[in-house]
């Protein structure tokens, strides 16, 4: 008897944990009546035993997991994912979707887990951005490429280069006239090969002078 009794006993805590944190919608008045549905429950550790609950909403009509932001007494709940019934629509915290499809098929939306730099000094490693900005100053933009989807594109000026023959002297002055310092400057003698002056110095943005200690034949590359 003492076994079993032990056993009732543990069984009967088990089972009275899980009714006290179901949640139940009561068709009556009376909170005794059997007229009632099993709406969903609530889950948590130990001195925190309602973190999470996922239940069905009657009001808004969509099955829903919340967390709890606030304390076991005092709960406070926030949606953190949702379907509506009357047209499946899914939010997933601040997205949002129409739908969302069974392997094969497109889903309603995409999350975006990571965007890293690569290449030779890269150090940016963003986990789980809600966005991604594009600099608008430095060449890029966005268009629709349909139905709504974004396309990234760069305006292919930003990257010009200018070749200006028949330099000679110690000192090359060009206009380039390219509006922006600094810029990449080469110059190459009269056999096309590449020199390097005594200096060259951006005086604006839109003027580089070459320095040579002798007087040189050649061609100056400028670009941005």
């Amino acid at each position: 008897m003492d076994l079993q009794y032990g056993n009732v006993r543990r069984n009967m805590a088990e089972i009275w944990k899980m009714v006290t944190r179901s949640i139940q919608d009561i068709q009556g008045v009376d909170p005794l009546s059997d007229a009632r549905a099993l709406a969903g429950f609530e889950f948590g550790e130990q001195g925190f035993e309602n973190h999470y609950r996922i239940f069905y909403d009657a009001v808004n009509s969509a099955f829903k997991i919340q967390v709890n932001t606030n304390t076991e007494a005092s709960p406070t709940w926030v949606d953190h994912f949702s379907v509506r019934q009357s047209d499946g629509q899914i939010t997933v915290g601040a997205l949002v979707a129409s739908s969302l499809s069974l392997p094969g098929g497109a889903p309603g939306f995409y999350e975006l887990r990571r965007v890293k730099e690569v290449g030779s000094g890269a150090s940016q490693n963003f986990s789980f951005a809600p966005q991604i900005h594009f600099n608008t100053d430095s060449g890029f933009y966005l268009t629709d490429a349909g139905s709504g989807y974004p396309e990234v594109n760069y305006h292919t000026d930003n990257y010009k280069s200018l070749t200006f023959a028949n330099q000679t002297g110690s000192t090359w002055t060009i206009a380039h006239n390219l509006n922006k310092r600094p810029v990449l400057a080469q110059a190459y003698d009269s056999a096309h090969r590449q020199i390097i002056p005594d200096k060259v110095s951006l005086i604006d943005v839109n003027t580089a002078v070459f320095y040579f200690y002798v007087s040189t034949n050649g061609s100056a590359v400028i670009g941005r």
